[in-house]
Formats: C-alpha cells, sequence, structure tokens
C-alpha cells in the first residue's frame, strides 16, 4: 500500500507509434513495444472488455479526446510509468479529455484490506496536461502511486465542477492512496483544485499535494461526503476564497493525521476551512493533524475556520496567521438555540496551540469569548507538547447532526484507521444514551476483514491501512426518545486488551429538527 513510483522510463530504440481504436468491445492491450499509443479521438472500453496498458506505455491523446470506460481499464506498474499526455507533451497544445470512469465500470477489487487483485485500477501511472485527468461517476477504481501535475480545468460561468486532477461523483468509494499532486488548476469558480468529491465516499490516503489553486479547497474540495481524509500531506496550496489546502462542504467525514503547512487563502480557513453556512452541515472529525504555518490574507482564521465539527482533539494547531495576527482557529456557530451545546460550544481538548498560557491560547482564537453570537471553543485542557505520532484509531460518522424528521434514516459509517506497523486489533462498540447510559452494540458488521469475537471483533490491520465501510442505516423511531445517542468506538490491543488511543464518541441530537 501507499506506492509511489517516478521510475524513469528507459530509453532505447525508437518504436512505430500505434494508434488507438475508437472502440474496445473485446479485452485488448496496449503493449510497450508499440508505444506510443496516439489517441485522435475518444476510446469506448465497452461494458465486459477490459484494455490493459502494460508498464512503459506512452499515451498521447489529442486536445478534447479522451478514455471512456464502461468495462475495465488496467494500468498497473511498479517500474516503469504509465504516461498519459497530451500529443507533442509539453510543447503541444490544448488538453486531453480525461480518463472517464463511468457508472458501468469494473470496480477494484481486492482480496484482503487494500491488496488489489482486478477490476480498474491506475497504480504507477503519470497523468498530466489533461483538461481533468479522472472523472469517476458511481463506480470504485483503485488510484494508486500515481503523480497527477499540471492538469487544468475551466469551468464555464459560475459552474463550481472543479478537481483538475480527479472529479468523484454520485456514491463512488474509489481509493485514492499514496499519489502525488502538483500545479493542477481548476479556474474560475471551479472547486478543489486538485481533487473535488461531489455525493461520493472516497478514501483519500497518504497522499502528497504540492501549489494546488481553486476558488475554494486549493488541494481537496468534498460535498456531501463522508468519505476519510488520512495521512495526507498538503503544502504551497491556494485559494482566492477559502480552505487553502482543504475545504469541506456538507461532509461528515473523519479528517485523521494529515500534514497541513503553508497554505494560504484570501478568506478563512488558510489549512483547512469547514463550511458555515452549508446543509446539511459539515461536521467532521478532525483528529492527530498538524495544521501550523497557514495564512488568511484577508479575514478569518489562517489555521482552521469552522462553524460545524463532530469533534477536535489531539491535533497541532499553531503558527498560523491573518495578515501578520496570529489567527489560527475562528469558530462561528451562531445558532445557539438551536441544538445542543455539544454542537455550538464543543469541547476540544488536548490540541497543542505552541504553548499553554491560557492567554496566549485564546488570543488566537475567535469564538463566544470575543463575539458573544458565536459558540464558545473548550480548549481546557490543552496537551502539554508537540502531538505524538498518531495512533490506530475508530470512528463512527454519521452525515448529519441531527434526525431532521421521525422516520429518518441516518447511515452510520466505520472508519478504522492504522498508521505505522501492522497491528492485531479488537474493535468495540457501544451505544451512549444521554452521556449516561453505555450498551454494547453488538449488531452483525458485513465486513469480511472483521471476525466477531464475542460482544467484540478481531481484525488484522495492515500498516497504514484503513477500512471504511457503513455498519447501520438506524431510524429515530416514532416513540419518545432521549435528546441524545451517541456511537462510542474503541480499539484494543487484541492480545493483551489494552485500551489503543480514545473512545471517540459520535454524538446525534435524536429529536428531529428543522433540516440542517
Amino acid at each position: 500500500m501507499n506506492l509511489f513510483v517516478a521510475a524513469a522510463i528507459t530509453l532505447g530504440a525508437p518504436a512505430l507509434a500505434a494508434d488507438a481504436p475508437t472502440s474496445i468491445d473485446q479485452d485488448a492491450t496496449w503493449a510497450a513495444a508499440e508505444s506510443p499509443w496516439l489517441v485522435a479521438e475518444t476510446v469506448t472500453v465497452a461494458d465486459g472488455a477490459t484494455l490493459t496498458i502494460e508498464p512503459g506505455v506512452t499515451v498521447e491523446l489529442a486536445d478534447g479526446a479522451g478514455i471512456v470506460v464502461e468495462g475495465a481499464l488496467w494500468a498497473v506498474s511498479d517500474g516503469a510509468p504509465v504516461v498519459f499526455t497530451r500529443s507533442g507533451d509539453a510543447d503541444g497544445e490544448g488538453s486531453w479529455a480525461g480518463i472517464h470512469f463511468t457508472a458501468t465500470a469494473d470496480s477494484a477489487s481486492y482480496e484482503d484490506v487494500n491488496s488489489l487483485v482486478g477490476g480498474s485500477a491506475l497504480v504507477g501511472c503519470e497523468l498530466r496536461y489533461g483538461a481533468r485527468a479522472v472523472l469517476i461517476e458511481g463506480s470504485s477504481p483503485l488510484i494508486r502511486g500515481c503523480s497527477f501535475a499540471d492538469n487544468g480545468y475551466e469551468p464555464e460561468g459560475s459552474d463550481s465542477q472543479g478537481g483538475a486532477a480527479i472529479r468523484v461523483l454520485d456514491g463512488s468509494r474509489a481509493l485514492i492512496d499514496g499519489n502525488l499532486f502538483e500545479r493542477n488548476l481548476v479556474g474560475g469558480w471551479g472547486y478543489g483544485g486538485a481533487i473535488e468529491v461531489l455525493l461520493a465516499d472516497p478514501v483519500i490516503i497518504a497522499n502528497t499535494f504540492y501549489d494546488n489553486v481553486s476558488v475554494y479547497g486549493g488541494a481537496v474540495c468534498l460535498q456531501n461526503s463522508q468519505g476519510p481524509i488520512l495521512g495526507n500531506h498538503f503544502e504551497g496550496n491556494e485559494v482566492d476564497g477559502e480552505g487553502g489546502a482543504v475545504s469541506l462542504y456538507s461532509s461528515a467525514g473523519a479528517f485523521f493525521d494529515n500534514t497541513v503547512i503553508g497554505n494560504e487563502s484570501v478568506f478563512d480557513g488558510g489549512g483547512v476551512h469547514v463550511c458555515v453556512d452549508c446543509k446539511p452541515h459539515a461536521a467532521p472529525w478532525v483528529v492527530d493533524n498538524v495544521i501550523t504555518d497557514n495564512l488568511a490574507v484577508a479575514i478569518g482564521a489562517g489555521g482552521f475556520g469552522a462553524a460545524w465539527i463532530r469533534g477536535f482533539m489531539w491535533n497541532d494547531l499553531h503558527d498560523n496567521f491573518r495578515s501578520d495576527e496570529p489567527a489560527d482557529m475562528l469558530w462561528t456557530n451562531e445558532e445557539l438555540d438551536a441544538y445542543p451545546a455539544w454542537v455550538h460550544s464543543p469541547a476540544m481538548p488536548h490540541n497543542w496551540w505552541g504553548t499553554t498560557d491560557p492567554d496566549a491560547i485564546e488570543e488566537t482564537i475567535v469564538d463566544g469569548e470575543d463575539e458573544s453570537e458565536y459558540g464558545v471553543v473548550g480548549w481546557d485542557p490543552p496537551a502539554e507538547g508537540p502531538v505524538a505520532a498518531p495512533t490506530p484509531r475508530a470512528v463512527i460518522t454519521t452525515p448529519m447532526l441531527r434526525y431532521d424528521q421521525a422516520d429518518h434514516v441516518m447511515s452510520s459509517n466505520l472508519v478504522l484507521y492504522n498508521p505505522g506497523e501492522p497491528r492485531e486489533l479488537e474493535l468495540r462498540l457501544f451505544i451512549l444514551i444521554d452521556d449516561e447510559l453505555l450498551i454494547p452494540w453488538v449488531g452483525p458488521i458485513d465486513i469480511p476483514e472483521l471476525e466477531p469475537s464475542g460482544d467484540a471483533w478481531r481484525v488484522s490491520m495492515p500498516a497504514d491501512a484503513v477500512i471504511f465501510a457503513t455498519i447501520a442505516e438506524p431510524t429515530r423511531g416514532t416513540t419518545d426518545m432521549p435528546e441524545t445517542a451517541a456511537w462510542v468506538a474503541t480499539l484494543h490491543d487484541a492480545e493483551t486488551g489494552a485500551l489503543i488511543g480514545d473512545a471517540l464518541p459520535t454524538p446525534v441530537a435524536l429529536h428531529a429538527g428543522g433540516a440542517e
């Protein structure tokens, strides 16, 4: 896992170029011996067919030409990369139209946690000079160890379509793992300079993002997503609006173990911005991140700007600025009467603010202590120093903070993340009622990697791996209910039973309110 390939192509005797067909309706291979393959018009890989592209192949695509995958595309290399580029490469003009994985495309399949065995995959590829390098609609290919550089997308008018490297739509749970994203640009009002996600739940893990640009979410923008963002490095990304590195719009996933350093916005969230007035409200878990040296040029927070989160702890958040003033966090939740206190004035303990001095910490946070209409950040107690290396974490995420009607179904998704060495783990789940009654949850979990063990589940986690899956879809019910219930996930050493990390409770307000 987390393979990144940047091997150079060995130059030998020049080969004759091969012209790609416009339609592939049976299994076909583009061989390295015939490289480069020239795509003058868009190629369609029909449902039921597989196009295999050998390591070392260069695919040159004319302006506006692309590859539409209705079946499977297999471009997998651990040596010489498969290169997708415009005709004439750096000296060419125009942009190719990208690789489009449609809803019928074969999803990647795995033998165990993320061990690829088949389906559609781009592994060890280079994709450059595309209008949008990859579009994923509904299917779930693997994108691993690839380099996306100098792709540019220009939406029309006020269209917010973005993702110059990758755009993910329509329920996809693609795995985007260990890639390098450099200098990808979305112009106009487009979101997500490198990756934009809309109504989909991809796993974005162990990637590196340098110098990507858009108006909202310089590197990544998630809209209506629960996909986790784990173990990534964001540096030098910029926006003309909010979220220099990342913008979370109505999204409620796990944001764990990321390094966000030296990014810049004009407005709020030079590092990370969680949309303030989007509905449903974004409610991410934010744990084990380093968010430092980011800048908001005009207003807002240089580090982290939000009004809605699920939890915020064990982060290094310091030395972020608005102009030349300390500005680590802007907390602007104004709906003080609409939600329980855990929503508008959440506890945010165990973060390192660069100091333990209460006055210095308060100076770098704008919240209800400064503006009475806002909620208050409960930062006490702070961490005593820089946060240690991240530990394995398990958390349940839900798309909303509360049920919006009596029969509303609320999906509950498990994120189980193991940074570091392989571990034998035990997962336990509970329901916490009104912060008092803790009930073990032993419902079935349809995840092959989890083996039932009494009232728990055992799992062998490879290094730097993640499991992400829906475990339940409960309704609120129509009978009298307590105010709040919470999922509680705990991880233990499988042999000793010792607790690993913290229990991360995910509260949900059970009383139906207006749609949020």
